[in-house]
């Protein structure tokens, strides 16, 4: 499963993301890339904190085009 996981892990950041899972399927085709600065910026955001090793991780939450809530997880309210 490394081997095949390390295939799909393009970047090598631990995480199969939606373009590195499609490139992995199609290797003869250019990977799906966003379309729009919406899509881009999205996927910039969830790249950045899923390379959080922190024990209390930041979660970020969409609220609208190019708008984002960032809370701890777990924190009390």
């Amino acid at each position: 499963m490394s081997a095949v996981a390390d295939i799909f892990d393009r970047d090598g950041d631990g995480y199969i993301d939606y373009y590195e899972f499609v490139a992995a399927l199609h290797p003869n085709k250019d990977a799906y890339k966003p379309l729009t600065d919406a899509d881009k910026i999205e996927d910039e955001v969830t790249r950045q904190v899923a390379k959080c090793k922190c024990a209390k991780r930041f979660q970020v939450e969409q609220i609208g085009d190019n708008k984002y809530r960032v809370s701890l997880q777990n924190a009390s309210r």
